[in-house]
């Protein structure tokens, strides 16, 4: 998937393709809701090609403007049927596996896993550009307290600990 990251920055073609791939690795054999992620990116392709181009490249510098990129309003994403679970893994293979990439994954695992650590209120799904930045504060602070090298460690952790809850 990193290895698709410079390409989704330079072209909407290598926006396409890591979304594609992101998607296929994000829901493994069961692909639940792909087709409908596909025929919206298909309904307008030249258009949410451009805007994944240009989230990805914003990815690289600013996770909450890229994240609000793609959902611009805390009830309604830019692109029908794909939420934050699966664009903020988008935004994440986006950096190519840098360790100073800003953005993180936040899925149902995660948000599972701020809520048993005290994050009260926060829901299942369909955070807010706000909501994901409060998370990207925490998980670097988190990162900082225990002098790791990169937040992708803090979230994999939460994903785990999630899954364990779920």
């Amino acid at each position: 998937m990193f290895a698709l990251a410079d390409a989704a920055v330079e072209t909407t073609d290598g926006a396409l393709t890591l979304l594609w791939n992101t998607l296929a690795w994000g829901t493994g054999r069961g692909a639940r809701n792909n087709r409908r992620r596909i025929a919206a990116i298909a309904s307008d392709r030249d258009a949410y090609a451009a805007l994944l181009l240009e989230a990805a490249q914003v990815s690289r510098s600013d996770a909450v403007a890229a994240y609000a990129l793609l959902r611009p309003s805390p009830y309604r994403n830019a692109v029908r049927w794909l939420g934050p679970a699966f664009f903020t893994k988008f935004l994440y293979f986006a950096g190519g596996g840098r360790p100073d990439h800003p953005c993180c994954i936040l899925d149902y695992r995660v948000a599972a896993a701020l809520r048993a650590a005290g994050w009260s209120g926060l829901a299942d799904s369909g955070w807010s550009a706000q909501v994901y930045g409060r998370y990207m504060r925490l998980v670097r602070s988190w990162r900082d307290e225990c002098d790791c090298t990169r937040v992708d460690l803090i979230e994999r952790w939460l994903f785990d600990t999630g899954a364990a809850a779920t």
